[in-house]
């Protein structure tokens, strides 16, 4: 006879949900470091700037 599938019990699934919030809280907490001094955002759009126009536009 095959095994029944059960859901995890309404308690369960609240502690599962509570660990990984506090995980998420733990990396939100985490320090970031020093700033580089790169500008992502300018070197994502010289990127663009310098593509092709045969790409789509939404790339």
């Amino acid at each position: 006879m095959a095994e029944e599938i059960t859901s995890p019990t309404t308690t369960e699934a609240q502690r599962a949900q509570e660990r990984m919030a506090a995980r998420r809280r733990a990396v939100l907490r985490e320090p970031l470091g020093e700033p580089s001094g790169i500008d992502i955002g300018a070197e994502i759009a010289e990127e663009r700037a310098s593509t092709p126009a045969s790409c789509p536009s939404h790339w």
